[in-house]
């Protein structure tokens, strides 16, 4: 067993929109979302029940978890140069112009999530 081995941390991107669709996102970025919804949809619980109204932005979200490897800022950093040719977002879609969009990227550290020894079972 290496020293590695039984760590695990997960690098999430998260984007919202005012406009953007959540499929119009996930074509400029080329990664499918592990979550999200398009802005205009029925609002719903993650089971699914309807919660009435409808969402005012879109959200999209990805996450990738890395396991046995402790150096999490240089997996951080490797991440944010893949994504890189995505950089430009808003500025390749019309919508994106015109109404703002955030965009932000978490490293979530801590029990279970982060690096110390978790379990598998």
């Amino acid at each position: 067993m290496s020293d590695d081995e039984g760590y695990a941390f997960d690098l999430r991107l998260l984007i919202k929109h005012p406009a953007l669709t959540r499929e119009s996102i996930t074509a400029h970025m080329n990664m499918q979302p592990m979550h999200g919804w398009s802005v205009g949809m029925p609002r719903r619980t993650p089971s699914a029940t309807l919660l009435g109204g409808f969402y005012d932005e879109t959200y999209w979200g990805y996450s990738e978890r890395i396991k046995g490897r402790r150096d999490f800022f240089r997996c951080a950093v490797e991440f944010a140069r893949t994504l890189e040719p995505q950089q430009n977002l808003a500025s390749s879609h019309k919508e994106g112009r015109r109404s703002g969009h955030t965009r932000d990227n978490f490293l979530r550290v801590g029990r279970e999530k982060g690096l110390l020894p978790y379990s598998k079972g």
